[in-house]
């Protein structure tokens, strides 16, 4: 079994506002349906976290939610591998990292969180310590 998921955090604001823009409503019921529903969260820092069915928050959805605000997207399909992020401020997607399960392999728009570039350099000096037997390393960076 593995996850298919969108999610998102954003900054500046409200979990009213956010679930507003998408066209729900807070039902105060809580739910174990993660990918069915859309659940959200606040954190300490007033951020407010939804994670919603893969493919779901389209690129539309993201701009319109990030008026006036700025959030970090992410989708995730654990069977095949694929993963994307966004950097969305002011509706406009300032950053991109995509990972297809198949295709041209990483791309990279914009400027991502310098995080990005560590996580990144990690992953392929583990893929080729792995690969000490002359061979090509795994690029695979689905992790």
């Amino acid at each position: 079994m593995g996850f298919a998921l969108d999610l998102a955090s954003i900054e500046g604001l409200d979990k009213d506002e956010a679930l507003r823009r998408l066209g729900y409503i807070d039902t105060g019921r809580r739910t174990d349906r993660i990918g069915r529903d859309v659940a959200w969260a606040a954190t300490s820092k007033g951020r407010v976290v939804l994670i919603a069915r893969y493919g779901w928050l389209e690129p539309a959805r993201l701009a319109d939610l990030s008026g006036g605000a700025s959030l970090v997207a992410g989708r995730f399909e654990t069977h095949v591998g694929d993963s994307n992020a966004w950097g969305y401020r002011d509706g406009d997607c300032v950053w991109s990292v995509l990972y297809p399960a198949e295709g041209s392999g990483l791309t990279v728009e914009g400027a991502p969180p310098p995080e990005f570039a560590v996580i990144r350099d990690r992953l392929l000096a583990e893929r080729r310590a792995e690969a000490n037997d002359g061979d090509e390393p795994d690029e695979d960076l689905f992790d």
